[in-house]
């Protein structure tokens, strides 16, 4: 196999609308959280799963970024027609993973060029 590609799979502006939420603010108005990215895609480690990929919650900083691999068992494929257009769907289920810290290895190749260490990513969800 290839280099692997990374793809951006950030919402467009229309499902972001789409997938707003109402949430109360100190003003007592309601606004809309708009997500950047399908809930779906979130992924979430308790102790469990962080000890496992040898981690510890100290090593995570929010706005940091993680590099990861995972194997996945495709456990559902289904492809539905209706009068509005047809929906594809595959679901996965994450069977083995391994995580690096990106931040850590940006930093190390930072120094080595003598260059001050820089974040590549935001984070995905702003407050």
């Amino acid at each position: 196999m290839g280099a692997y590609v990374m793809k951006d799979m950030e919402l467009d502006d229309e499902a972001k609308a789409d997938l707003a939420v109402p949430y109360p603010c100190e003003t007592g108005v309601n606004k809309k959280m708009e997500p950047e990215y399908p809930w779906g895609l979130r992924i979430c480690l308790t102790n469990a799963e962080l000890e496992k990929l040898g981690l510890k919650v100290g090593d995570c900083t929010v706005g940091g970024t993680i590099h990861g691999h995972f194997m996945a068992a495709i456990t559902s494929v289904s492809s539905d027609q209706r009068e509005s257009g047809s929906s594809d769907r595959v679901e996965l289920q994450i069977k083995q993973m391994c995580l690096e810290s990106e931040d850590d290895e940006n930093a190390e190749q930072d120094a080595a060029e003598d260059r001050p260490a820089r974040r590549r990513l935001k984070a995905v969800y702003k407050s």
